[in-house]
């Protein structure tokens, strides 16, 4: 039977404080990019520590406090402050060196007494320090971090940043630094956080754009896609879950995978098939499964795409920012629920294929022109993958993590695929869904046989 996860980490916060940059750093303005404009949500992840003898007498909230005081010299833009540019109708950050909120706590239990980690639990909120209510975006810092040390002498690094300023691989490259420097090294990499280089067009170009999303949803002009409003001054800086929702973790086996990429090449849709491809394939069909709706309404999901490597040219040496952009999966319940997996990972694939330099130019240029973008457009279900990203190599001088992952958040139809820890070709799907669609999707997930029978046909 499952141990039922715990429900009070019966934390106490000693203290919360402002941390800046060891050094005065000077100020400045950073231009933030139209993609940056559509990130304006929080990451909110946690790292967990086991005891180390050897550092029994050494406190990794003063270790890593001291260490990130050292690292925002060169990380300056995350102790800034998000600012409007009212004459542009934008956001910038504003590098003031105001500085970053740190909190250090304290837990009465032990690290084994919070079952297993790979577990979504909501308690694991409390693992991550939150700015006053009172503060709006402007008043917010955009980087917090706590550190939890349990009984056991284990602790938990609680990070919560948001997207617009770094995304997976800007915050690897930080971890770099912030363990380089917390065990007693230096900086490894300066990071280039200058986003000039993704500045729209002039004139601007949106019609690649334009013509890729009609195609996905079908319509002949993008006016007919409902859109909401972009509006920097009510933005959200407030991260809670809905009481409803419910997460869980899947954890998808080397086998399981190597089974999907079968079942997708099986009736030759296509000649080959990624491992990504597959797993987003079964699993976007199996919550539109769990989903009672119209068979004929249109399911839109985001899949977040780093354009880093697709951008002509490529983005500027250690860019430290946001280089991940949406691109939009559609196709109605029916279809999911009918075609053939292969037909499906085609679909993903396609849509992959589709974020080149012009998409990425074109989606900036829409922007630029109208002020709304994909986190406008009401989706499904937003994918995202971090299972490739080396969260389990930061180090602060107690060893690498034994468990690094998302926490549950408010983000309905967040889809994370993560790494599991264990270095066997396996990963972990961490969801959340209404309880209903989760009690289905728990007993569809590792259903792989193809039902009901299937519609070969193209979309």
């Amino acid at each position: 039977m499952a141990v039922a996860p715990v429900s009070d980490l019966q934390i106490e916060v000693g203290s919360s404080k402002i941390v800046a940059p060891a050094q005065a750093v000077e100020h400045s303005t950073l231009f933030l990019s139209n993609i940056d404009q559509e990130a304006m949500y929080k990451v909110e992840s946690v790292y967990v520590f086991a005891a180390n003898p050897e550092r029994a007498s050494d406190d990794p909230a003063e270790v890593i406090e001291a260490a990130l005081a050292k690292t925002l010299v060169t990380y300056y833009f995350l102790a800034g402050r998000f600012a409007p540019n009212a004459k542009e109708g934008r956001l910038e950050v504003n590098c003031n060196g105001a500085g970053v909120l740190f909190a250090a706590a304290t837990s009465k239990l032990r690290l084994c007494d919070l079952g297993d980690l790979s577990v979504p639990n909501p308690a694991f909120r409390s693992l991550l320090v939150q700015p006053s209510d009172s503060l709006g975006l402007f008043e917010t810092p955009p980087a917090t971090f706590q550190i939890t040390r349990f009984k056991c002498g284990g602790f938990v690094f609680g990070m919560t940043i948001f997207h617009s300023l770094m995304d997976g691989v800007a915050i690897t490259g930080f971890f770099d630094n912030l363990g380089s420097i917390a065990r007693g090294g230096g900086v490894v990499m300066v990071p280039n956080p200058n986003r000039e280089f993704l500045k729209a067009r002039n004139p601007p170009q949106p019609q690649h754009y334009e013509q890729l999303m009609c195609r996905q949803f079908r319509v002949s002009s993008f006016s007919e896609i409902p859109l909401l409003p972009f509006n920097p001054t009510t933005s959200s800086v407030n991260n809670f879950a809905p009481e409803k929702h419910v997460f869980r973790s899947f954890p998808v086996s080397s086998q399981m995978i190597s089974e999907l990429k079968q079942a997708c090449l099986k009736d030759e849709t296509l000649s080959r098939c990624s491992s990504f491809e597959a797993i987003t394939a079964h699993v976007l069909r199996q919550v539109a499964r769990s989903r009672p709706s119209d068979p004929s309404a249109l399911v839109s999901t985001f899949l977040a795409v780093d354009f880093s490597r697709r951008l002509q040219p490529p983005p500027p040496p250690n860019f430290c920012g946001n280089a991940v952009v949406a691109a939009c999966v559609a196709a109605t319940r029916q279809e999911l629920c009918t075609y053939s997996l292969g037909h499906f990972a085609r679909r993903v694939q396609e849509v992959l294929s589709d974020v080149d330099d012009e998409y990425v130019r074109s989606w900036t240029d829409f922007w630029e022109l109208h002020r709304i973008g994909p986190a406008r457009i009401p989706i499904g279900a937003c994918l995202s993958a971090w299972w490739k990203l080396p969260f389990y190599a930061l180090d602060f001088g107690w060893g690498t993590p034994i468990f690094a992952g998302p926490v549950p958040n408010q983000l309905v139809g967040f889809i994370v695929i993560v790494a599991n820890g264990k270095n066997d070709g396996g990963a972990n799907v961490y969801l959340g869904l209404e309880p209903q669609e989760m009690a289905a999707f728990e007993k569809n997930i590792y259903e792989l046989a193809e039902s009901p029978p299937l519609i070969h046909a193209a979309f």
